[in-house]
């Protein structure tokens, strides 16, 4: 009977405490629903899971959450993701962005489920949070890192799939739907390089929107021979990067071609000849880099020689329209049909690596490793492309390539303008003296003379003929330590000129003259256009003194040098007399007779330094003028 009784009890006891759950849970739900509620919008996802491309030789990727519709309100996530615990496995590592949050704001904490492939995600604000901190808009929420397993093989694919996303706001929480990420583990095929000057590093720049404004450089895919080029071709872009399939070839070869037509002389003139002939005659003062080494050897022979020197020269005054080379070009000059390079590209590893590259440790003599004038590094013309086997992955190293523009000894192209044609202008000046031209035998000379404050040792120049009354006969060299080089194109009428001087170029005074033969009437800075100076290899400025000459005037006098220290010439255009005084009327010589359109010298050594005065007398005319002696 008791055992009876204390049955029932129990059954009362369950039968209650049935009762008030009930009731309290009932209390409870009714409590909750008037003021929270949950949603499972399943027509439209809110958010997306990205497809992400992973090349094999990563062994991790991230799988970024967006909210691909607006968002607001939101302080909180729930998140559950299931992947193939086969493939892929989550790592600790989770990344907040900043589209919807600031990132400070915001914790997390995670749980990993491997047995199942389920890993949980909770986001959260922190003490860091103003109180008034939401996730608001569009765009990536977060970043789920994963590792791939040996298991994903090249070529496969693996599915991240939402389990489910809850979005959790000051009184609800809202069920969303977001689409699956993948992940692709694919065989990088991809290179990525960058071009770049050697000498002051700035990029070899490309714009398709202006292709005017840049030489081109064309990445051609071919085999290691430098043969099967493809006709698929990569283009570098404004900051010099560029990118290349490799299924066009495991090398590239670079071809960065100048026209023939076009006018190299800002780039390639008399101040990369002289250092030329600095590293000819050994000249201890100056140590030349691998790239100017390299910019030296015009024919790539792989030595400095004179013929380097020779073609140089030609190739500034357009005399010679390409660099005649030893792989195309035979012994007797004769080209097998193929375009020689003006630029060579050596990649940063072979520089850092290769000790061909580093100076002979007998400079300038050979020590048969390092560069010197007997051994000047030979690039080849297609590279492969570097990578490293990681067992049947590959792993394509990025590379930097140094762009060496044959001739450009000393690097004037870094300071070209956007059209990498013409320099910026310098200070210095070359004068053409009108008001000094001396007319002889029915020829022109017009004195040129250089004015700088700094040793100059090459001076190049390019002129237009304009008027038909001239012709271009010489170039006078009035100086013994100028070598120099003059082509004139009769079809054109332009004149070319390059010159250097080992040991410096006389300044403010004059070193050349211009020789024409004259057809009658006059000539005047007009007609002699598209004047191009350079000055050590600097664009320079042009100074005209006189603005016309007159071959029909008779009455031209010309004394210089003024002041002098030495020799005075003094021409006429007819028969005179001259008297020399002093300035308070002596005669200080005897008169002397001149000759018309004849130069007439005499040393004025004897003379003190001052001023005197020279008058002319003749038939027609009668002229004083000042001369000044400087000893």
């Amino acid at each position: 009977m008791f055992r009876l009784r204390l049955i029932i009890f129990i059954l009362y006891l369950v039968l209650f405490n049935c009762y008030l759950f009930s009731k309290t849970s009932r209390i409870i739900s009714e409590s909750f629903s008037a003021t929270s509620y949950t949603i499972n919008s399943q027509a439209l996802n809110t958010y997306k899971l990205d497809k992400v491309n992973s090349p094999c030789h990563a062994t991790n990727f991230f799988m970024p959450l967006q909210a691909i519709n607006p968002v607001s309100f939101v302080i909180g996530y729930d998140i559950a993701l299931a992947y193939d615990k086969n493939k892929v496995s989550p790592t600790a590592n989770i990344i907040i962005d900043d589209d919807l949050i600031n990132p400070t704001y915001v914790d997390y904490i995670h749980s990993i489920d491997q047995m199942n492939g389920v890993i949980y995600i909770s986001v959260f604000f922190n003490i860091n949070a103003p109180a008034n901190a939401m996730f608001n808009g569009m765009g990536q929420i977060l970043q789920i890192e994963f590792t791939k397993s040996a298991f994903f093989s090249i070529g496969d694919s693996t599915v991240v799939s939402v389990l489910s996303l809850n979005e959790s706001y000051a009184n609800s929480i809202v069920s969303r739907t977001s689409s699956n990420g993948s992940c692709t583990n694919f065989q990088d095929t991809i290179f990525t390089g960058q071009l770049k000057f050697w000498a002051n590093a700035s990029p070899l720049a490309y714009d398709t929107l202006n292709p005017n404004t840049h030489l081109i450089t064309k990445i051609s895919g071919t085999n290691p021979s430098c043969l099967n080029v493809s006709n698929t071709q990569s283009r570098q872009y404004l900051n010099g990067h560029f990118s290349y399939n490799l299924k066009h070839g495991a090398s590239i070869q670079m071809n960065r071609d100048i026209l023939t037509s076009t006018n190299v002389q800002p780039v390639i003139n008399g101040a990369d000849a002289f250092l030329i002939r600095r590293v000819l005659i050994n000249d201890p003062t100056f140590i030349p880099s691998v790239y100017q080494m390299m910019a030296m050897d015009v024919n790539l022979d792989g030595v400095i020689s004179s013929g380097d020197l020779s073609q140089l020269n030609l190739r500034s005054i357009s005399k010679q329209n390409e660099f005649k080379q030893a792989w195309n070009y035979n012994l007797q000059g004769v080209s097998n049909g193929q375009l020689s390079k003006d630029w060579l590209f050596v990649d940063l590893e072979t520089l850092n690596s290769n000790p061909g590259y580093k100076i002979s440790s007998s400079f300038p003599l050979n020590d048969n490793i390092g560069y010197s004038k007997l051994k000047v590094p030979q690039v080849a013309f297609c590279m492969a492309i570097p990578y490293i086997n990681i067992g049947t992955c590959n792993l394509i190293i990025p590379e930097t390539y140094f762009g060496i523009l044959l001739g450009d000894v000393n690097g004037n192209f870094a300071s070209a303008s956007s059209s990498h044609l013409f320099r910026t202008i310098y200070s210095d000046k070359v004068v053409l003296d009108f008001s000094k031209a001396i007319v002889k035998d029915g020829r022109v000379d017009v004195p040129i003379a250089i004015n700088s404050d700094s040793s100059v040792h090459a001076l190049d120049f390019a002129i237009e003929l304009k008027n038909t009354n001239l012709t271009f006969n010489t170039i006078v060299n009035h100086s013994s330590n100028i070598e120099m080089e003059s082509y004139y194109n009769a079809d054109d009428r332009f004149l070319k000129f390059t010159s250097y001087s080992l040991d410096g170029m006389e300044l403010n005074k004059t070193i050349l003259s211009l020789r024409f033969d004259l057809n009658g009437g006059s000539f005047n800075e007009a007609d002699l256009s598209s004047v191009c100076v350079y000055v050590n290899g600097n664009q320079t400025a042009l100074k005209v003194i006189g603005s016309a000459f007159d071959v029909a005037n008779k009455n031209v006098i010309e004394i210089y040098p003024n002041p002098s220290n030495d020799l005075v010439n003094i021409y006429v255009s007819e028969d005179a007399t001259l008297h020399i005084l002093d300035l308070n009327g002596k005669h200080v010589m005897a008169k002397i007779t001149l000759r018309a359109n004849e130069i007439l010298s005499f040393n004025a050594a004897e003379l003190a330094n001052g001023i005197y005065l020279i008058k002319i007398d003749s038939d027609n005319f009668s002229s004083i003028k000042k001369l000044v002696i400087k000893h």
